[in-house]
């Protein structure tokens, strides 16, 4: 029996010692079921906030969507707005191009009918005013090569010249056939009166003008050119005595081109000069009579305007 109890002691105590060791077990156990469960609460929590942070972004979402869709409405009317407004300029635009088609038409009647009118009763030959024509173009070309006036003279600017050139005298319109064409030297009286020319041609022009806004705007360069050809680039000149630049840049071109024309032409009361005699002079009034700039594009054209005048002839 005391080695039964022996026996029995010691798987007693073998148990006490398992038992003792599925406690610690089951105390380790219940430790990490803690830590799990701590994680679970945790996870709980991140996916409670990443709802949360979803639910925002889900408002967001449509709220920007409402801003998109409020955006594409807003783009749509503007489209709409758009193509109204395009109708509207295209339609204005057709309106613009056959009013000036029917400025310009009148411009074109009125120039017309003002050439003739400046042929009929000028003093000098058609020819003079074909030729003056030509030696303006060809100034200003030169001119405008040289760079002195390359910003005032255009490629429009120098077809404008060329077609108010004709027009510079249109003002003897107004001077009496006894002065216009006498057949001779004028006295100082008669030649005060065919000073007037100047002021009347840019009465003329400027009636022809109000006629004409909106055109091309030869009109506008005639009247410089008409009320401004006679005056020198020393301020000797009429009809107002200007000076240097106070003179239109056309009227200065116009200057240079009608005394050489009227050199080089006969008269009743003068004798033609030769090319070579009018160049001198033209030379000689170089900063007087004439712009500089003007006499130095003379100078490198000459041959061009003896071809002219030739291909013009009077003969």
């Amino acid at each position: 029996r005391a080695a039964e109890l022996v026996i029995a002691n010691v798987e007693l105590s073998f148990q006490n010692k398992e038992k003792a060791k599925r406690v610690d077990e089951l105390a380790i156990a219940n430790v990490e079921k803690a830590d799990r469960a701590a994680e679970l609460i945790i996870a709980n929590d991140e996916k409670a906030d990443r709802a949360a942070e979803l639910v925002i972004a889900n408002v967001e979402l449509s709220f920007q969507n409402k801003e998109k869709a409020k955006r594409v409405d807003e783009l749509a009317i503007a489209n709409v707005e758009k193509a109204d407004r395009a109708a509207e300029l295209e339609a204005a635009l057709l309106g613009r191009k056959s009013a000036n088609k029917k400025v310009y038409q009148t411009e074109s009647k009125f120039l017309a009918c003002l050439n003739a009118l400046a042929m009929a009763r000028d003093n000098e030959t058609g020819n003079h005013i074909l030729r003056t024509q030509h030696y303006v173009k060809k100034l200003a070309l030169r001119l405008k090569e040289m760079g002195g006036y390359k910003i005032k003279l255009s490629d429009e600017m120098i077809k404008l010249l060329f077609k108010a050139a004709p027009l510079h005298d249109i003002g003897k319109v107004g001077i009496p056939d006894s002065i216009l064409h006498k057949p001779g030297r004028l006295n100082d009286e008669e030649w005060q009166v065919m000073k007037t020319h100047a002021t009347i041609g840019r009465a003329i022009l400027a009636s022809a003008e109000l006629e004409t806004q909106g055109g091309s705007g030869v009109i506008t360069v005639a009247i410089q050119i008409a009320g401004d050809h006679h005056e020198k680039w020393d301020g000797s000149g009429y009809p107002s005595g200007l000076k240097g630049e106070e003179i239109s840049l056309p009227a200065r071109i116009m200057a240079l081109a009608d005394v050489y024309d009227a050199l080089m032409s006969k008269r009743i009361y003068k004798a033609e000069w030769s090319h070579e005699d009018v160049v001198s002079e033209i030379a000689s009034q170089r900063g007087k009579h004439f712009d500089p700039l003007v006499v130095d594009a003379f100078m490198m054209e000459k041959a061009g305007f003896l071809a002219i005048h030739s291909k013009y002839t009077d003969d």
